[in-house]
């Protein structure tokens, strides 16, 4: 089983503020750079067969986590080795197919590995980049005109 889920920040948590960045733009073109690095700030956490590889001790920039998770999923699909990396930290998980499972292991703890279906890991990685979408685009409409906001809903 995986559960890759997301904790929005409320108003009063100092991660909320990266949420308010978005305001000093226009969130239909804001572009790639700032939404992925400098806003919408959250907690994650990440467990493939039980064994917890993301906590939410700490936060991740969600559009850039997203499109990763996205990305690892296209990757995946195609048979090969897919990745997510942090922007705040040397931490990457690494998803390693054999036969029919995913293997995900964490470059912080690499003995520690969890084990999930190679279905299961594609469902829980779009459904990550979905969830992101659907939350971006609650906390500000305008966002869903945003062509990099727009690449997490077609994943």
């Amino acid at each position: 089983m995986m559960m890759f889920d997301i904790e929005a920040p409320m108003p009063g948590d100092p991660l909320f503020a990266s949420w308010e960045r978005i305001a000093q733009t226009n969130p239909a073109t804001v572009n790639e750079t700032t939404l992925r690095y400098k806003v919408f700030l959250v907690r994650v956490s990440l467990r493939v067969g039980g064994v917890e590889l993301i906590t939410r001790d700490s936060y991740v920039t969600m559009v850039d986590m997203a499109l990763s998770a996205a990305f690892a999923a296209k990757r995946i699909k195609a048979g090969k080795i897919g990745g997510l990396g942090f922007t705040e930290h040397n931490e990457v998980i690494k998803f390693e197919i054999k036969g029919d499972d995913v293997y995900v292991y964490s470059s912080d703890a690499p003995s520690v590995v969890g084990i999930a279906a190679r279905a299961e890991v594609m469902s829980g990685l779009k459904k990550f980049a979905s969830n992101a979408h659907s939350l971006l685009v609650e906390y500000n409409r305008e966002l869903e005109r945003n062509p990099v906001i727009s690449r997490l809903k077609a994943s």
